[in-house]
């Protein structure tokens, strides 16, 4: 980076950390979260002659719970710096963002709204945290249904050109609330889009997908994000799952390579249901869940049945402990069991702190690879102070979850 835009970065941050960052109680209550550092287990592989000329990316998925999700109003200005504080603090070269609605903020409940989207206001908000050390992050696709006549994504700040900043109007061309976010100092964008999935309500459902190439290395991957339907069957899940799997394989080759390829995302599928789902879809597809969710179906008791984990293949992450980090606790808040307990039983955990890395929170939310993916981390990002596989005051009905792998 240049002195003039290491200068700007700098500027950047204090006025955008001035304007953007909304002090409320809420959201400094979730200001210290876990450290995110399963990176230099990473890191410390390449020695690994397998690895050695393979490129290192931060892949992560964040259902960050739609402003207005469920058409209630779900209080984002107390909700947004600590989902900031997450990402910025985890650094990963992409992320999936589910629920990143393209609706106007609100302040208040009945506050007249500011022309800007929740993924904008996000997208800002991880800025201010991390453009002063360089690391600018660029959603891959800025259209929206509308921009308005005055938005406050506009392509400036401060007298000065901020491309990130820039807001697009069309109906069609936008993927609605699934955005993928890329760190544009690691990352290279190359190509990207998205296609509409069949949908059980109103919701337009889609998948995105980017293929990025890490600026170091040149190394390319695609990365691919969706959101399935929650009220809908499994039946109807599976679809969707068959259909953003065909968008996905007219995708992976580029310029005549086949791509390492993430597929994440909020499938809504658990691994407590019996019928088919659509994280069976990709399993029999042969993608790699790389955190080895056990589907045999046996009730958990004192015996951690559904919490097990799967013998590791290939492209999993390899079973030692410091690559395991919170892995205990589920991806989604709204559920209320836990592994380190037995079932209908909280009084005394069956597990030992020292064992959780082994076993497995439930899980709706997914990281899938292809096979020449190498994943050797796994982060459930969950605030200071949880405890016993429960978020302490998430900042979201669900938990970020995050891998380092090699590609």
């Amino acid at each position: 980076m240049t002195r003039s835009r290491r200068a700007f970065a700098a500027l950047t941050a204090t006025a955008l950390c001035a304007t953007l960052s909304v002090a409320t109680p809420a959201a400094t209550a979730h200001a210290a979260t876990t450290s995110c550092a399963a990176k230099a287990v990473a890191v410390a592989d390449r020695k690994d002659p397998a690895l050695a000329r393979k490129a290192l990316v931060g892949v992560a998925s964040y259902n960050i719970l739609g402003q207005s999700a469920g058409g209630t109003w779900t209080n984002w200005p107390a909700r947004r710096t600590a989902i900031a504080d997450q990402i910025a603090k985890c650094l990963p070269d992409v992320v999936g963002l589910q629920e990143a609605s393209q609706g106007w903020v609100r302040e208040t409940r009945t506050a007249t709204p500011r022309h800007i989207s929740q993924y904008e206001d996000l997208t800002d908000l991880v800025n201010a945290r991390t453009l002063s050390a360089g690391n600018l992050y660029i959603p891959v696709n800025r259209f929206r249904p509308s921009c308005s006549s005055t938005p406050e994504w506009n392509g400036r700040w401060k007298g000065q050109a901020a491309p990130w900043r820039t807001c697009y109007t069309s109906p069609t061309k936008g993927p609605n609330d699934n955005r993928l976010l890329y760190n544009s100092r690691t990352t290279r964008l190359l190509t990207h889009g998205s296609a509409n999935l069949r949908s059980s309500t109103t919701t337009r459902r889609t998948v995105e997908w980017a293929v990025l190439e890490q600026r170091a290395t040149k190394r390319r991957f695609l990365a691919v994000n969706t959101h399935l339907d929650a009220k809908a069957t499994d039946a109807f899940r599976v679809a969707q799952m068959k259909q953003a799997l065909g968008v996905v394989a007219k995708h992976r080759t580029y310029q005549g390579a086949s791509l390492p390829t993430f597929v994440v995302g909020d499938l809504n599928s658990s691994r407590y249901t019996e019928a088919r789902t659509a994280a069976d879809v990709l399993t029999s597809a042969k993608w790699v869940d790389i955190v080895g969710n056990d589907r045999r179906m046996k009730a958990s008791g004192s015996g951690l049945g559904w919490c097990r984990r799967l013998t590791p293949r290939a492209p999993s992450v390899p079973m030692a402990a410091p690559r395991f980090v919170n892995v205990v606790y589920n991806t989604t808040n709204k559920s209320t069991y836990s592994c380190t307990f037995p079932e209908g039983n909280t009084s005394r955990p069956r597990l030992d702190r020292s064992q959780w890395w082994k076993y497995n929170g439930s899980a709706i939310d997914y990281i899938f690879v292809s096979w020449g993916v190498r994943a050797r981390t796994w982060e459930t990002v969950v605030p200071a102070g949880s405890a016993y596989g429960k978020a302490k005051n998430p900042p979201s009905d669900h938990n970020m979850i995050m891998t380092w792998a090699y590609v």
